[in-house]
């Protein structure tokens, strides 16, 4: 099922805590994102080096992207993302993914086994 749906088969939900499930879900067998949660995110596809970047942004997920881009082009990509989290924004990249040197220091790190980082507050492109 595509995801931009906010569609799961309820397998896929299994290890999910069922007082979470009943509280974001509706459905049986497919599960449907409810429409208060569904309305707080927004799903869309950036073309991180042809786009204006989107500012104002709580957490991006970038997984799995940069490994396929040389270091300049992720460097670039890397920029332009920072540029669109607000301060305490959320940077979630791949498990084979890592900061480049040239953007770690506007990131601090939450969780390296999850690849997961927040925008250090005040610091500016």
């Amino acid at each position: 099922m595509p995801r931009r749906a906010g569609r799961y088969a309820r397998e896929e939900l299994s290890e999910t805590d069922p007082k979470t499930v009943a509280r974001y879900f509706t459905g049986n067998r497919t599960l449907t994102v409810r429409p208060f949660l569904r309305n707080l995110v927004r799903f869309g596809e950036l073309n991180v080096f042809a786009d204006p970047p989107i500012s104002q942004l709580d957490l991006i997920t970038c997984r799995n992207v940069l490994i396929y881009l040389e270091k300049e082009a992720q460097v670039r990509a890397l920029q332009n993302l920072r540029y669109g989290l607000v301060p305490g924004g959320y940077l979630v990249l791949g498990k084979s993914e890592k900061l480049r040197q040239e953007v770690e220091a506007a990131f601090e790190p939450v969780d390296t086994r999850w690849q997961v980082y927040r925008k250090i507050e005040g610091l500016s492109r």
